[in-house]
Parts: structure tokens; sequence; C-alpha cells
């Protein structure tokens, strides 16, 4: 077969190609654009209902953030107390050592006393013993009785003293050890308390941690879905400027009644996620974009859905680069801790972390019917996604019935 015979098969191929499809009608471009318009009027109102949670959700975060922050300054407010009491308890073990060299000082002066003591007590009664010996003075022997008088006051005396001074040692002793005990046991019981104080602080920051922790996951997936709504509400203007445009309508080749199979097909296990972007169809002949690794399955979901009368589409991969720069715009530059690390509530506006909505993965779908986004779980779509959403490796995020993902989240 030569060159132009080719060309001439060619030719005679495509018209024949041109033939079996219907070019759309003005009619039927004006349809699809009202349709388009209708949906993306729906849209706007989710994005404003979404704007609204989105600001719930970022209130309550703020408010258990400043709450965290607040135990956090308790915490270290009352560790500051434990190492004051530590520092004290140094300086009661200091004092606790002097008291006890002071003890020993005392206990050697209490002995020497009852040395003198017991000394004076021998000399009083020898003392005493002479004066019985002495023969009673007479009236012109008064120096005599002078000096024996003064003789016996100044033994009593020293004696007395002697006493005291022991009685005065003992007791400075009892109080030294008694200061010593009592000092040291009070600081015990003061680090006890300190330390159950604290631990009782820990635990309520660690339990407010993790509500705060749940309200900023909370305001992330809002976030998500806000963005996700941003997106199809830009893809939907798109495609009415497309439909709009007399290029298009000329040539908008229809293959946008596309049946489905119906056939029942078994979803096989979804590997693990390859990063690799690809398309699925569902009923009406427009693709969602997930993840290759759970493509089979989705495709197999819309499949089945469509044979049992559900007309289901939806939204699933969206980029994470436009979520970069949003974070460097609303989170304070373009540090690692800025764009991945920095709680999405305390960026202006609030602005998710790139990577943590499985719609930036391509493994979260969220799933529209006739159209409009599933909002009550009452409704069909939402009934038979329940009950076999499962099978095809997807699981519902609780607090919105639109949203399906690998791991519900």
């Amino acid at each position: 077969m030569n060159s132009k015979s080719v060309r001439i098969l060619t030719v005679l191929s495509l018209m024949f190609a041109l033939m079996t499809f219907s070019v759309p009608s003005q009619a039927d471009l004006a349809s699809e654009i009202e349709s388009l318009k209708k949906e993306q009027e729906r849209v706007r109102e989710e994005k404003s209902e979404q704007a609204k949670s989105v600001d719930t959700a970022t209130a309550e975060a703020n408010e258990l953030t400043e709450a965290l922050k607040a135990l956090n300054e308790q915490v270290n407010a009352q560790q500051a107390k434990i190492n004051a009491a530590e520092k004290l308890s140094e300086q009661t073990e200091e004092r606790g050592e002097a008291a006890k060299q002071e003890a020993v000082v005392i206990e050697q002066r209490i002995t020497e006393l009852e040395s003198e003591l017991a000394e004076l007590a021998i000399k009083g009664f020898k003392d005493r013993s002479i004066q019985t010996e002495i023969p009673a003075l007479s009236g012109d022997n008064s120096s005599e009785a002078v000096a024996k008088s003064r003789l016996s006051k100044t033994a009593a005396r020293s004696e007395l003293e002697a006493a005291e001074d022991l009685k005065q040692s003992k007791a400075d002793l009892e109080a030294v050890v008694a200061q010593g005990a009592n000092a040291k046991s009070e600081l015990e019981t003061l680090k006890v308390r300190l330390d159950e104080e604290k631990k009782k602080l820990e635990e309520a920051r660690d339990a407010q941690a993790k509500v705060a922790q749940e309200a900023e996951d909370r305001l992330e997936d809002e976030l998500a879905e806000a963005a996700v709504l941003d997106d199809r509400d830009k893809a939907l203007a798109d495609s009415i400027r497309e439909k709009n445009n007399p290029v298009a309508k000329q040539t908008d080749i229809a293959n946008r009644n596309r049946s489905s199979s119906g056939g029942g097909s078994t979803p096989a296990p979804a590997g693990p996620p390859s990063g690799k972007i690809v398309k699925v169809t569902n009923y009406a002949g427009q693709t969602i974009e997930v993840d290759s690794s759970i493509a089979a399955n989705v495709q197999a979901m819309f499949d089945d859905s469509a044979a049992a009368g559900l007309k289901l589409g939806g939204w699933g991969y969206r980029s994470g680069q436009r979520q970069i720069e949003l974070r460097i715009q609303n989170c304070g530059g373009n540090s690692n801790y800025a764009i991945y690390q920095k709680p999405s509530s305390s960026c202006r506006p609030p602005t998710a972390r790139p990577g943590r909505s499985n719609h930036e993965r391509g493994l979260a779908i969220d799933i529209t019917s006739g159209g409009s986004t599933i909002k009550s779980r009452n409704s069909a779509a939402f009934k038979w996604l329940k009950a076999n959403a499962g099978k095809y490796g997807l699981k519902n995020l609780p607090s919105e019935p639109w949203h399906w993902s690998v791991n519900g989240n």
C-alpha cells in the first residue's frame, strides 16, 4: 500500500470517527451552561457555609490554645516553686549540718557544766561541813561571821548559776535539734505537696493539649474542605467560560452521557499511595482525579453506584503547591516552621498545613449526588455509601457526610 492510499484511509477513518459522535447543539450547550451556573451557585453557598464553619473552628482552636498557654504558664510557675523548695532544701541541709556542729558544742558544754556542777556540789558540801565545825561566834568576832555568811552564799550562788546554765544549754540543744527536724519535715511536706500540684497541672495540661490538637485537626479539615470548594468554584467558572467560547461550542464533542458499566466489579485491595494522580470517570463522563493506588476501586464504586441508580460525582485531588504559597503568605514567611509546623489557627487568616489533607495526596473524595454535595445522612446516596464504601476502601469523616477517604480523615 502506497503513501497516498494510507493518507486516504487515514482521512476516511477520521471522518468515520467524527460521524460516530454528535456535535452538541446550541440548546444543549445552553442547558449545560445553565446547569454549571446552578452548580456554581450551590458551591458558592457551600463556600459561605464552610467559611462560617472555619470561623467557628478557628475561634474554638484559639480559645483552647490560649487555655493551654495559661496551663503551661501555671506548670512553669509550679516548677519554679519546686526549684525554690529544692534550693531551700539545700540551704536547710546546710543549716542542719551547722546545727549538728552546734549540738556537739552544746553537748560538750553540758558535759563540762555537769562536771563543774558536781565539783561545786562537793565543794559546797565541804564548805557546809566546815561551817558546822566552826564554834558559835561571839559578838566580838563579827568579821568572822560575815566571812562565813559570804562563803555560804557564794557556794550556793555558784551552784545555782551552774545549774541554770546547764538547764539553758539543754534547752538550747533541744531547740536546735527540734528546729532542724521541724524544718526538714516541713520542707519535705512542702515538696510533696508541690509535686502533687505539679502532677495535677501537668495532667490538666496534657488533657488540654489533646483537646487543643483535636480542635486544630478539625480546623485543618474545615480549611481543607474550604480549599476544595474554592477549587470547585474556580473549575466551574473555567468550564462556564469555556462553554461560552464560540470555538468551544463548535468543537465540544459530546461523550457526556456515558453509560455506566454496571457490572458489579469486584474491588481490588488498594496498595500504598503511589504519588501518581490519575483520572476516573463518573456516570456522566465527568472526571475525578485520585491517586493511582485507589483509582480502580473508586472507578468500581462509581460504576456500581450508577448501576444502583445513583448519580454520584465529586472532587478528589488538589495540588498542595497553592497551599505552600498561602502558608508563606499567611503564616510568616518561608521557613520550614512557617510552612509545615506552625498551627493553622496562628496564621492570619488561618491556613491549613500542606500535606495535612488527604485531598492533597489524592486519597479523599468529596462526593456529590446529582451534582450537589451530600449533606444529609438520611439521603439515599449516603446510605448507599455507608453500606458499600468500605469494600472500595473508603471511610467517612463523621463530621462531613460528603467526605470519604482511605482512613476517614
